[in-house]
């Protein structure tokens, strides 16, 4: 569930309550059905409330804390199970995917399988960085609920900063460190847990929906989205690429380095430099594991290299598909408004500001005058 376009759904202290609940969230250890189901009911909860004009403090009271605390109070030990089993999933899944990779990248064939040892010293860190960071997490919790600026994205930019601090500090005092144990334990009893949690929770979703099929994610994106129309989506997109051209060209018109008429041309160029840049992206998506690649092969027995090349390739294809599309999604959209101000012979920052000035199409006069009929 996208909780920063739901987010955008809110104004005023509509908003700033949904921010802070979020907030919340982020310092929480809730799974992922559980953070789904609530924040669709408190989506549900402060959309009708706006959408009726009723005051935020007759729904949460004066007390976000309180009532952030009182919202998330039904979570269950059971729940609390369940999110222990998922951050388990996780973490064999990263150390699955690490030591096969470190098996087959060694000099050793992969017959002498049984007698490899890695170092479990990485995971260790690991393990102590993740206390750190909930103790953190949860004594700066009630100091974020009450700051009056605070936002979940300005959370989410503080929980990524302490994250590469503690990262640093860890790798800085232990980063030498060796626990040098047998590998084989640590693989198949990640593939064990793996089987073991894949199995329960088909079994589980088969008793709760009639299929073993992961329907859950799909049944709130349906109930969320069906609320928010693929134009509302679009029009969203394109505020955020307005709002960040006003801030760069705004600013170098005010140097005066740019004038009003040369910011769509100098949009142009900017958009052939990031499709240079896009391009040396991919090819050191390329370069840098053909090197990883070519070493191993020099190094190790070619069916070691080989499966090292499979993992290595399938971990850098769904990461490059990831950002890949996300781009490709952006450029279309940047470009498609500037052939509309070119074609309306427009200056880009006149034209930043009809789009941004634009009336919502939900708050048309046709819609008031058919809810006017309606009453």
């Amino acid at each position: 569930m996208n909780y920063s376009i739901m987010e955008t759904q809110f104004h005023g202290e509509y908003r700033a309550v949904f921010s802070k609940a979020l907030s919340y969230l982020f310092t929480q250890s809730f799974h992922a059905e559980f953070a789904d189901e609530k924040m669709a009911d408190l989506y549900d909860l402060l959309l009708t409330a706006q959408s009726q004009n009723t005051p935020v403090e007759r729904v949460t009271g004066k007390d976000t804390e309180q009532f952030c605390r009182e919202f998330f109070s039904d979570y269950t030990w059971k729940d609390r199970l369940i999110s222990v089993a998922e951050r388990l999933k996780t973490v064999a899944w990263i150390m699955l995917v690490l030591e096969i990779l470190m098996i087959s990248g060694q000099e050793h064939p992969i017959r002498d399988f049984f007698s490899i040892e890695t170092n479990l010293a990485g995971y260790g860190m690991g393990i102590i960085g993740g206390v750190v960071m909930l103790l953190v997490l949860a004594f700066l919790r009630p100091k974020v609920l009450h700051a009056k600026k605070m936002t979940s994205g300005k959370w989410a930019l503080i929980i990524c900063g302490i994250f590469i601090v503690l990262i640093a500090v860890l790798v800085i005092l232990f980063g030498d460190t060796e626990l040098m144990l047998p590998a084989a334990p640590a693989v198949f009893g990640c593939i064990g847990y793996l089987l073991v949690y894949y199995i329960t929770a088909a079994v589980l979703r088969y008793r709760k929906y009639g299929t073993v099929r992961n329907v859950r994610g799909q049944l709130y994106k349906d109930a969320y989205y069906k609320n928010l129309p693929d134009k509302d989506l679009e029009r969203q997109n394109y505020e955020l690429i307005l709002k960040a051209w006003k801030k760069r060209y705004a600013r170098k018109i005010r140097k005066g380095s740019l004038t009003e008429e040369q910011c769509l041309q100098a949009a142009r160029d900017y958009e052939r430099f990031e499709r240079i840049g896009s391009g040396i992206t991919n090819v050191l998506f390329v370069l840098i594991p053909l090197a990883f690649v070519i070493q191993v092969f020099r190094e190790s027995a070619w069916w070691d290299a080989l499966i090292f090349t499979a993992l290595l390739g399938a971990l850098e294809f769904a990461i490059w598909r990831f950002f890949r599309k996300i781009n490709v999604r952006q450029a279309a959209c940047r470009m498609e408004m500037l052939n509309e101000c070119e074609q309306r012979g427009m200056t880009l920052p006149a034209y930043i500001e009809e789009k941004l000035n634009a009336p919502d199409p939900a708050e048309s006069p046709a819609t008031e005058e058919s809810e006017a009929s309606e009453e």
